[in-house]
């Protein structure tokens, strides 16, 4: 609705007279006590109308607007039509892998980012979600930051476990999915790598890997990096892999920043036809990020060279997950969090964030 603020939930949204609530430090999420549900456990929850939302995912590469529709299916159940996308390429991730923390010196950037991002939501959309993932869960100053820029924006900003946020990259990629098969979902990011694994399109088990592109690259030395640095790289990965469920997925899909920016799909594109990376090309990446500068492949790719710099260790993960599997290929998705959190988010809206028992 044109100038008029995005709504926080359909129910539960304190009176516009009065002022905005305490925040309170919950497990590992910040919320508004006026907009927790107070009601019994068992019963179901209320889904807010379909419509227009907006999210904002403070990720550990970008910070992230997507504006959609929530629409209703008859046959489908609810869907999702993405309208437009913006991101700003901040790097938290890196910051938190050299210094455990969001750098001082990165903090008014994203203020300024998520608070027009913020604006420009309320404008283009009837409901608003902000989310932090594993940047903000895995710094010393996560908490602190976030509490303050929630209350920069007045809106609460939840920031998902590693489990809820596989949960939800499923949800996104779902519809995507092959009716029957065990398969393999790969959501690699800036800080963390989500893996789930589905039978048909039902979500059995899922996983958060402490490994990200962002994290793995503070590593690295050189530009074009070192081989050796290159490979040393990938010992975080191999003790990671030990954590992935024990099945035997025939089919994989992959997406998050790693996969859309190796398969060279622009992150704002949601229309392309969803390409494939085999583990032959990433093979043939890995040789060109050891020999060619990030600002000569990005001009190549046009890509942001920083974005760039990034694929290296980005290449490892998705090979090293898919190699773990004994699979060759995946498909890459255009949908994924964002979608399966606005998904969840107008399902459930208090509750979306907490930890599911099943996708």
């Amino acid at each position: 609705m044109q100038g008029q603020p995005a709504k926080r939930f359909l129910e539960g949204a304190a009176p516009a007279s009065a002022p905005p609530p305490t925040l309170v430090v919950y497990g590992a999420t910040l919320y508004h006590p006026d907009t927790m549900d107070d009601t019994d456990e068992s019963s179901p929850p209320i889904p807010a109308p379909a419509g227009r939302w907006a999210i904002i995912d403070i990720g550990s590469d970008t910070v992230h607007l997507l504006v959609a529709d929530i629409r209703e299916g008859e046959d489908t159940g609810r869907t999702v039509k993405v309208l437009s996308q913006r991101s700003v390429l901040l790097e938290l991730g890196r910051d938190v892998a050299v210094d455990g923390r969001i750098d001082s010196a990165q903090i008014p950037g994203l203020d300024a980012t998520v608070t027009k991002y913020a604006k420009t939501a309320r404008r283009e959309a009837k409901h608003l979600v902000v989310v932090g993932t594993e940047a903000s869960r895995r710094a010393a100053n996560g908490s602190v930051v976030i509490e303050r820029l929630s209350k920069r924006i007045d809106e609460p900003i939840r920031i998902l476990s590693g489990v809820r946020e596989a949960q939800l990259g499923f949800r996104g990629v779902r519809p995507n999915l092959k009716g029957a098969g065990c398969q393999l979902v790969i959501d690699s990011g800036g800080a963390s790598t989500e893996v789930s694994v589905s039978q048909g399109r039902e979500y059995v088990a899922g996983v958060s890997l402490p490994v990200g592109s962002a994290l793995l690259a503070a590593s690295l030395r050189g530009d074009p990096p070192s081989p050796i640095s290159w490979a040393l790289s990938a010992l975080p990965i191999g003790t990671a892999l030990s954590k992935l469920p024990q099945m035997q997925p025939k089919r994989a899909w992959a997406t998050g920043g790693s996969a859309h920016h190796l398969a060279g799909l622009e992150s704002a594109e949601s229309t392309h036809k969803s390409p494939r990376l085999s583990i032959a090309e990433l093979d043939e990446l890995a040789h060109a990020f050891l020999t060619k500068s990030s600002q000569k492949l990005g001009q190549q790719r046009h890509q942001d060279p920083r974005r760039v710099a990034l694929l290296p260790t980005g290449a490892l993960i998705l090979a090293a997950v898919l190699r773990a599997y004994n699979l060759e290929q995946c498909t890459v998705l255009s949908a994924g969090l964002r979608e399966g959190i606005l998904l969840a988010a107008s399902e459930n809206p208090l509750g979306w964030w907490q930890d599911a028992s099943f996708g």
